[in-house]
């Protein structure tokens, strides 16, 4: 098998709405997050669980009850939390 190349990056406290930084690192399996329509729930839901497949090298199925948004909202989402994280040049969409 063809080894991965090693990517270096920068992940910045300011990347992130500053209320769910203390959940960044905690190692609980579920994650409820609420809050109103603009809050940043999605955002960091999408920006931790990025920051989880990079460090342990997992893939990810992301379901939702209505599938036709998925690709305006979560995928949406992904896209910009790679770019964000300048590695989405690097990732096979």
């Amino acid at each position: 098998m063809k080894e991965q190349p090693q990517i270096n990056i920068t992940i910045k406290k300011r990347f992130f709405n500053e209320c769910y930084l203390p959940y960044l690192n905690i190692k609980e399996r579920l994650l409820v997050l609420y809050g109103g329509a603009g809050s940043g729930k999605s955002v960091f839901g999408v920006q931790r669980s990025v920051i989880k497949l990079l460090k342990n090298k997992r893939k990810m199925l992301v379901v939702r009850k209505v599938t036709n948004t998925i690709r305006e909202s979560i995928f949406a989402e992904f896209k910009k939390a790679l770019s964000t994280f300048g590695i989405l040049e690097h990732c096979k969409i």
